[in-house]
């Protein structure tokens, strides 16, 4: 995932994800959208998905998370900077103190304000 158009394509999907979860006003509907997913076949979008969930149930005040967020695969063994160039020291650093705890601790360094489509 190095490629800025595939970069560009997840982001729109995590901007649709968060829409679509903010809108679930059905518990069956919320249920059903918390279910774990198939692998994404990429160990970098696993973990970016299983934090994103957790992201989303803490900012909708859910007393708890989906086990599989928590499975071993759904972490990174080193950090993976979302769109970012390693000549961007700056912008990692930025980068990082904006990025949700439940996203840096699977090793993925994701700006939290590219989470909203405000």
């Amino acid at each position: 995932m190095r490629d800025g158009g595939e970069n560009h394509d997840v982001l729109r999907l995590i901007i649709q994800t968060c829409d679509d979860f903010s809108a679930l006003e059905e518990p069956a509907d919320l249920e059903l959208f918390l279910m774990e997913p198939e692998t994404t076949g990429d160990q970098h979008h696993d973990a970016l998905l299983a934090g994103l969930t957790v992201h989303l149930c803490r900012q909708a005040g859910l007393s708890t998370t989906p086990a599989w967020t928590r499975e071993d695969c759904r972490y990174l063994d080193s950090f993976w900077w979302f769109g970012l160039d390693h000549d961007q020291t700056r912008l990692r650093a930025y980068n990082f103190q904006r990025t949700p705890s439940c996203l840096r601790s699977r090793g993925v360094i994701f700006n939290a304000e590219n989470l909203s489509s405000v």
